[in-house]
């Protein structure tokens, strides 16, 4: 690393000394792992914006650069506590070929010397590079004690896999990270941002608040029908334990999904959201959705309010059932504003539930319905078929 010993700010705080260095990685369907051990700072994700001059390298912007600042009190007690290295390429158990960089440092002595790293991750933009083939990178990043932010792609880099994980710290993704398959977990800490897949985003906090605002993308293998059994179904997945969840959900389609618009055809865009909790109020929106799709729903929550918002296209059955017998449940459609004309019939009622049917009739009779379920206890559980306040636009822009 290289060193500098001037008066540094970071984060709020100076620092005595610093040191600097860089690792690349050529893009490759490889996994690019990021791991920090006994250490804290932040991390974040962003595109190759770098004016590259006629002097330097031009074929330095295709590849993947790890930037990392080490930031410290004691320059010596930093040199013996802490280890930056990149690992050569192995075999995962998962039978995949991964690399990366590991930054460790003894916690109690670098917390003494009062140390900490900035890593800026750059991805390049496919556009800079048009003679090489568009890559999909897999990003693995487990950074306890670090604060990870992924910067606006501009939709530049579409990722295969992404899996962050931190402690303490916010995860925070700035507009919308386009990716296959998604997994964020995080203790004491809160996630947030937008996130377009058509696979499975998958977000975990403990004692801290999810805030997603997720589109989901349904194309040819994600359709109902008896063509296709082994279709994907973009999902949504959230839990919590003790924090707020507030999701925002687009159901979408690709445009190459136009002959499934119809439900004559028996196949349709399938969409599944889960979300749990455990004492902190829980909403679910859908403002956007296909004339015609088919949604699973499952919510379950315990001492405190959940809402539901279904999209105002949404026919199928509901499930509510609530331990609570002071506080009903409330299912609302207002059938003669509903510009889709559906009806909502009660199927069964007691004393901790209800089941129902939202339909339009004869157009409904031949295909698949929608399933909601939600479980609650203690407290305010409320859905709605219909909300007057959302605006529709075009689901198929993307």
């Amino acid at each position: 690393m290289q060193s500098d010993h001037r008066m540094h700010h970071y984060g709020g705080e100076l620092y005595p000394q610093a040191a600097r260095t860089s690792f690349k990685f050529l893009p490759s369907p490889r996994t690019l792992n990021i791991d920090a051990i006994g250490t804290h700072g932040s991390v974040r994700f962003m595109l190759d914006d770098r004016d590259y001059g006629q002097a330097e390298d031009a074929a330095s912007k295709r590849y993947i650069s790890v930037d990392v600042t080490a930031f410290s009190d004691d320059w010596l007690g930093f040199e013996q506590t802490a280890m930056l290295c990149q690992t050569v390429p192995r075999v995962t158990d998962a039978g995949e070929i991964s690399e990366g960089v590991i930054i460790s440092a003894d916690t109690d002595r670098a917390a003494a010397n009062g140390t900490v790293f900035d890593i800026t991750v750059r991805f390049p933009a496919a556009s800079d590079s048009p003679s090489l083939p568009p890559f999909s990178p897999k990003i693995s990043a487990t950074m306890f004690g670090f604060e990870i932010l992924i910067d606006d792609m501009d939709n530049h880099v579409l990722f295969d896999s992404v899996f962050l994980r931190s402690m303490k710290k916010s995860i925070h993704i700035n507009k919308a990270l386009r990716a296959n398959s998604v997994q964020v977990q995080n203790w004491n800490g809160n996630i947030s941002g937008s996130i377009t897949s058509k696979g499975q985003i998958d977000l975990y906090a403990h004692n801290g608040a999810v805030t997603i605002n997720a589109d989901l993308v349904a194309d040819e293998a994600s359709v109902t029908s008896t063509h296709s059994p082994g279709a994907t179904t973009p999902t949504l997945l959230v839990t919590t334990v003790y924090g707020p969840i507030d999701a925002t959900v687009n159901l979408l389609t690709a445009r190459s999904l136009d002959v499934f618009r119809e439900p004559g055809n028996g196949s349709l865009p399938t969409y599944k959201t889960i979300l749990h909790t455990i004492n902190a109020p829980l909403t679910v929106a859908y403002p956007i959705a296909p004339e015609h799709h088919n949604l699973t729903l499952f919510v379950s929550n315990s001492h405190a309010p959940t809402t539901a918002r279904l999209p105002d296209s949404f026919v199928g059955h509901l499930a509510l059932r609530s331990q609570n017998m002071q506080r009903p449940l409330v299912v609302h459609l207002d059938e003669k504003a509903d510009r889709h004309r559906r009806r909502l019939q009660i199927t069964s009622v007691d004393k901790h539930g209800l089941t129902a049917t939202v339909q339009r009739g004869s157009l409904d009779s031949d295909r698949q319905l929608g399933a909601v379920r939600l479980l609650s206890s203690s407290m305010d559980t409320r859905i709605a078929v219909f909300h007057a306040a959302f605006l529709k636009r075009d689901v198929d822009s993307r």
